[in-house]
């Protein structure tokens, strides 16, 4: 085989390292964004959960401490959106979190219940483009 012939081997073998190289590289840095982003979902579904859990918290503490208010008027004062420092922890975990309670009232004629209460809170967590929603559904009796 002649010298020319050799370095234009070497070249074309040279151009598909380079291409393979490439491509690898191209396919571990989309692997990497993927493993951030589920990470940062991950991240996002813990305080959904945790945002939802103090929904209902709050939820339950608005009817079951209702004072002289009835059941039926404590119930509907419990369906509200709670945002960070209006009802929700101003805690940095809870930063772009959204917390929507609602309440059902049930009159119960059983002895000695009285009053059913349902409390349920959906929380959204994140970016409009990335958010993670969980929803908690509690049922109290008075």
């Amino acid at each position: 085989m002649s010298r020319n012939a050799q370095q234009g081997a070497a070249l074309l073998l040279a151009v598909f390292v380079i291409s393979v190289m490439a491509l690898l590289a191209l396919v571990l840095a989309e692997s990497l964004q993927l493993e951030d982003n589920n990470q940062t979902l991950d991240i996002l579904g813990s305080r959904s959960l945790a945002a939802a859990n103090s929904g209902v918290d709050w939820g339950l503490a608005e009817v079951l401490n209702r004072g002289a208010n009835s059941a039926v008027e404590s119930c509907r004062g419990a369906n509200r959106t709670l945002a960070v420092g209006q009802g929700l922890a101003d805690v940095i975990g809870f930063n772009n979190c959204n917390v929507t309670v609602s309440c059902r009232h049930q009159s119960v004629t059983e002895t000695p219940i009285q009053q059913r209460f349902v409390i349920m809170a959906k929380a959204t967590c994140g970016p409009d483009n990335l958010a993670v929603s969980r929803t908690i559904e509690a049922l109290a009796y008075d």
